[in-house]
């Protein structure tokens, strides 16, 4: 099962990848940098670090996901 994100881009297991947080819930506005740790059939599990909560895990649509694994590359 293969699913990509809103660029086109293909997200695999241990991608590195930009969720949009808030969501226009009223939460504020950010992106967290999360890594992927399992691809369901319509979805995909990521764990993000959360505030001063320390790591939590979230279940979100792939195409509300930026792969980011190449950008990391050339800043290294």
């Amino acid at each position: 099962m293969t699913h990509k994100d809103c660029l086109g881009q293909i997200i695999e297991v241990g991608s590195t990848v930009l969720y949009g947080s808030g969501g226009g819930r009223g939460n504020y506005a950010g992106f967290s940098p999360s890594k992927v740790i399992k691809i369901t059939e319509k979805r995909i599990r990521i764990t993000y670090k959360c505030g001063n909560r320390g790591v939590d895990e979230r279940v979100v649509d792939p195409r509300d996901c930026v792969v980011i694994d190449k950008l990391l590359e050339s800043i290294e």
